[in-house]
């Protein structure tokens, strides 16, 4: 049975730009004071679906032009909710001033014969359709701690946690 993904529930919320950069400019600025550390992890598109349908989890999508997917990847940002309740999911307190992960979708192009992932978001606006990604990021994910596997918590898993 295939489900559209309207009909999902999604943990996740969109985000827009001005957001993400405040959140990454708190966890930078507050949080990783060593100019050496990570600041974000970039995967290219074709390898995260590849990830997917070697997994079972999608089946191979014939109608995929691989050569325009070459071109997108995923980024994944270090930022930390900081006092913003807004941008916590389902609005817990919990989550301020955790740590957390934003992600958005970037583009391989060319600055002066020079290739870089340039992000996808929307800087110029932000008014946008609810509940809609384009120019936008992915925000309000689950994060551990405060939802930690427990026995409260059965539905995540931890790779420290695997025998």
């Amino acid at each position: 049975m295939l489900l559209r993904l309207e009909e999902t529930e999604l943990a996740g919320q969109p985000v827009d730009a001005e957001t993400i950069k405040t959140m990454v400019d708190y966890y930078r600025k507050n949080r990783r004071k060593d100019t050496n550390s990570i600041k974000f992890a970039h995967f290219p598109l074709a390898e995260v679906i590849k990830l997917l349908t070697d997994n079972g989890i999608i089946s191979q999508l014939p109608d995929v032009d691989l050569n325009k997917i070459r071109s997108y990847g995923v980024k994944l940002y270090l930022a930390n909710h900081a006092n913003d309740i807004s941008t916590c999911p389902t609005s817990n307190p919990n989550y301020i001033n955790s740590d957390t992960i934003v992600t958005c979708i970037t583009q391989l192009v060319s600055d002066g014969g020079i290739s870089k992932w340039k992000d996808l978001l929307d800087t110029g606006s932000l008014v946008g359709i609810p509940g809609s990604y384009s120019g936008k990021g992915l925000d309000k994910s689950t994060i551990c701690p405060p939802d930690c596997p427990s026995d409260v918590n059965p539905y995540t898993d931890d790779i420290s946690s695997i025998k």
